[in-house]
């Protein structure tokens, strides 16, 4: 095989020039056309005038972003490398979008028209602006995965308004144009990429295939202006291929570059980008782009090449004008190397065969007839710098170094906060010990309060059966009375230890539990103490319908201690007659309300907003820590994603406390 290049002037200087090369003009030719011109009128002077004079010819084309012929580097030019082979055949055919029918399936459609058993390479060329290409290659490799994908979109040379890919029969602005390569072929893949995330890690909150909505909760449009300043965001989407996404995918680097802003705010990009993808902005390395140009060739050394084609990101043209040629420079020491600049670059691993929409990146298809490789010795880079590349190079380090520092810090940063996370949450576990042993007092003395009635009847029921024993008037009716009272007794004794068990128990589970039965356990236990303090409780439990609340066992139970025992102690501190503690318990759709309303003249207004803090208390040192009311603000909202607070109200205080329903 063969391959010339050259930029297009005349029809009768390419005739010449293929003529000079020895390539039969009448023969099968490939011929790769590369315009700047993004002008339909144009465009079909040129196939006219190919034709008409190389009537064999199968012409594949687009519109591009910048031209490569031999190495060189040229904008809205047109050039054109011609490929003559002695054994391969090729296929060439077109696929125009239409709204019935998927990218993919069209992709599909274009594969089985070209493709046959000994295809080895597909070069293919989509419109920059309406393919998704993801989708585009999912469709192209469905006639069979180990076919190898070359190409990429066209460009219009960053005006995004039309661009156009084309053969001898068709001008397309909304499809692609493919060939397949068939025979006995060797075919060697390579990419550079070079491009840096920096920044902190995104997240794409909110996309549908190629079109991103949101980005860490704000509009696509919104995240791009507040990184990059709304001078940039402005530009988009001419600007946004310079300032791409980047996603880990495949054990590699791949950026996605904006090429359409939609009215919404959301962006849309030349490839798929999923929801939870994590993404950060990239930069381009100028350094690293030179320094690995002579590494990537070396990858091709040794290997049977004759022909290279380069589709290359405008990204890379743009972001170093003045040194791209530099980056191709090794490749022409392998022959005759061609391609021009994309809005997305399509490569195969020639590997493991894996097809990836790549952007900001440079890819290599090398081909070759003959098995024959070469050796080159090839040397190490060598340029004059100028002011623009010494301070692009700078720039460049700059970014890098400065990325890595701040990778670094956040690092460190994302350490300390999970360490001080650990220590909050080890205090916190301390707190509710400590609130839990003072809630534990309170227990006990419930428990005593509540066991002392039963206790002093089994007490007098033993005395008297003894004395009834000792008389001999002791008779089996009353014996059996007796008993049976004696185990009713202990019956409640047990029912009281087994509430303050569950109390107690340090069970995190977290469950569905009867909001009425836990309400009604709990009176059971401060029951006894506001009786004996002579305090009236007035309980209102809706008991027409179940409640189920999630949540872990004796915590709600905590809470409503909680309170009530500070509606005690308010009670009597401040020597209230006629003392009373109301209870309500009832639903509105699928919350669950709890009212607390005590007589105790209210909490002081100055005091109510700190009530829920940590240590916070109005009672004597010997009386309270001020846990209680922080812990019960903390089971509430964080454990049970509840609602507590309180207001003050006719003559007391009233504890609201709203609970989603299982």
């Amino acid at each position: 095989m063969l391959t010339v290049n050259t930029i297009y002037s005349s029809i009768n200087d390419l005739k010449e020039l293929v003529i000079e090369n020895g390539i039969d003009i009448n023969s099968k030719l490939l011929m790769q056309v590369f315009t700047g011109v993004s002008n339909i009128t144009s465009i079909n002077k040129l196939l006219r005038d190919i034709t008409n004079n190389f009537p064999n010819a199968q012409i594949i084309g687009a519109t591009t972003d910048g031209e490569i012929t031999n190495g060189s580097i040229s904008t809205n030019l047109i050039s054109i490398a011609i490929t003559s082979f002695n054994d391969v055949s090729f296929n060439i055919d077109y696929i125009e979008y239409d709204k019935n029918t998927t990218i993919e399936q069209s992709a599909k459609k274009l594969a089985n028209s070209i493709c046959q058993e000994n295809t080895k390479v597909i070069i293919s060329f989509a419109d920059g602006l309406h393919t998704n290409g993801d989708q585009f290659l999912t469709g192209l490799s469905s006639y069979r995965d180990n076919i190898i994908v070359s190409g990429g979109l066209a460009g219009d040379n960053a005006i995004f308004d039309a661009t156009y890919v084309f053969t001898s029969e068709k001008i397309i602005s909304e499809g692609a144009v493919a060939i397949s390569l068939n025979g006995n072929i060797n075919v060697t893949t390579d990419y550079s990429f070079n491009w840096e995330p920096i920044g902190k890690e995104l997240v794409i909150t909110k996309s549908v295939n190629n079109v991103v909505y949101t980005i860490d909760g704000s509009s696509a449009y919104d995240t791009y202006k507040y990184y990059l300043g709304e001078e940039v965001a402005k530009m988009l989407p001419a600007i946004g291929i310079e300032f791409p996404l980047i996603i880990q995918r495949n054990g590699i680097s791949i950026a996605r570059a904006v090429v359409g802003l939609n009215n919404d705010g959301s962006l849309v990009f030349a490839g798929n980008i999923n929801t939870g993808d994590i993404v950060r902005f990239g930069y381009g390395d100028s350094e690293q782009i030179l320094n690995n140009s002579n590494k990537n060739a070396m990858k091709l050394n040794n290997k049977p090449i004759e022909s290279i084609f380069v589709y290359s990101c405008m990204a890379r043209r743009r972001f170093m004008p003045d040194l791209i040629e530099k980056e191709l420079e090794p490749l022409l020491n392998f022959g005759s190397v061609s391609g021009f600049f994309t809005y997305g670059e399509f490569f195969t691993s020639d590997c493991t065969k894996n097809k990836e929409l790549l952007n900001q990146t440079m890819t290599i298809l090398a081909l070759s007839e003959t098995k024959e490789s070469k050796n080159i010795n090839l040397k190490e880079l060598e340029y004059q710098d100028n002011i623009h590349t010494i301070s692009t190079k700078a720039l460049s380090h700059l970014v890098n170094v400065t990325s890595k520092e701040l990778n670094k810090i956040n690092k460190d940063l994302e350490t300390s906060v999970q360490n001080e996370k650990q220590t909050v949450k080890d205090q916190e576990k301390h707190l509710f010990a400590q609130a839990k042993m003072a809630s534990m007092g309170e227990m006990i003395g419930n428990i005593a309060h509540q066991w002392r009635q039963p206790l002093s009847t089994i007490s007098t029921i033993a005395t008297s059966a003894q004395v009834q024993n000792d008389l001999g008037i002791l008779d089996n009716d009353s014996f059996s009375t007796n008993t049976s009272k004696i185990v009713e007794n202990v019956n409640y004794l047990s029912d009281t230890i087994n509430i303050f068990r569950d109390f107690l128990k340090d069970d995190n589970e977290l469950k569905s539990h009867n909001l009425q039965d836990i309400i009604k356990q709990v009176l059971v236990i401060v029951g006894a103490g506001l009786k004996d303090n002579h305090i009236e409780l007035d309980k209102e439990i809706n008991q027409d319908e179940n409640i189920s609340i999630n949540m872990v066992s004796g915590e709600l139970s905590q809470v409503i201690i909680n309170i009530i025992n500070n509606a005690k102690d308010a009670i009597l501190d401040n020597n209230i007659q006629n003392g009373i503690v109301k209870l309500k318990c009832y639903r509105k759709e699928n919350v669950a309300y709890i009212e607390i309303v005590d007589n105790a003249g209210g909490i002081p207004e100055h005091v109510l907003p700190k009530i829920f803090d940590p240590y916070f208390t109005t009672k004597d040192s010997s009386k309270g820590t001020g846990l209680g009311l922080h812990m019960s603000y903390d089971i509430i909202t964080k454990h049970m994603d509840g609602k507590i607070y309180a207001i003050n109200q006719d003559n007391g205080a009233k504890f609201y406390i709203e609970l989603p329903i299982s």
